[in-house]
């Protein structure tokens, strides 16, 4: 089995379960025992900075967005391009952590990218590699720019158009077709 680690799961147009419609999800890791993504395109509606200090007694200077990573519950995870806590990379420059200390440091001292999450997005062995089969996903290699983009209302159609234009103009615009597939 080839790693997808380091790629864009972007849901299919006709993604219908609500947790990844319309989603983009970097898949942080990815080998033969299952996968583990974060969607990067879910902004919760919470105060980022008040919620870090009702649980922890450091100050956080990250005035980011707080991402729900997806349905499964999990520890606050960051995605940074800070080499000095760059102990698991996903792709060239941009690192994952769970690390408790590692995440006060960033917090405490962000400078840079980076986006935090909570909750993530899992698969058993081999449930991914179905999912990709039956067409669910659109795959494509993730950049940091992607990753770190803060116009999250946009970002799903946005890079469906630079992967798979012909998809994205579909959604956009579905009365191009007729709904009598014999028909096109």
């Amino acid at each position: 089995m080839q790693s997808r680690q380091g790629q864009i799961l972007i849901s299919n147009t006709d993604m219908l379960d609500p947790n990844f419609h319309q989603t983009l999800t970097l898949l942080v890791q990815h080998d033969d025992q299952g996968a583990l993504g974060l969607t990067l395109n879910r902004e919760l509606d919470v105060d980022f900075k008040e919620l870090w200090a009702n649980v922890s007694p450091s100050t956080s200077n990250y005035d980011g967005s707080l991402m729900l990573g997806g349905p499964c519950e999990g520890p606050l995870m960051i995605l940074h391009n800070n080499p000095i806590y760059g102990t698991q990379p996903v792709i060239p420059n941009v690192f994952f952590t769970t690390d408790p200390e590692e995440i006060t440091w960033l917090l405490e001292h962000h400078r840079g990218h980076m986006k935090c999450f909570t909750g993530y997005s899992g698969w058993s062995a081999l449930q991914l590699e179905e999912e990709l089969e039956v067409g669910s996903w659109v795959t494509a290699e993730a950049t940091p720019e992607i990753i770190f983009e803060e116009d999250h209302a946009n970002q799903w159609i946005e890079t469906l158009r630079a992967i798979n234009p012909s998809q994205a103009t579909l959604y956009q615009n579905p009365k191009l077709f007729d709904a009598d597939p014999n028909l096109n």
